[in-house]
């Protein structure tokens, strides 16, 4: 199974205390695509659990607003 990656720019603009897309991406498509829990993704990335956690609630976040953008 391949393990979807975040590009190495992509976590370069997290200093703000912000989540970049690479990051959300990455941590969504372990947890829901490849059905991990955020405890095994966490130990998949080597990253604490509150730091995986945050980046898929703002993903799931996005995506929602994403799905739910009228159509133009």
């Amino acid at each position: 199974m391949k393990i979807p990656l975040a590009s190495s720019e992509g976590f370069a603009d997290c200093s703000d205390g912000k989540h970049s897309r690479a990051e959300q991406r990455q941590t969504i498509s372990l947890a829901y695509l490849c059905e991990r829990s955020h405890s095994q993704v966490a130990g998949m990335l080597c990253m604490p659990l509150g730091t995986v956690k945050a980046p898929i609630r703002l993903g799931l976040v996005n995506l929602k607003r994403l799905i739910e953008a009228p159509v133009a």
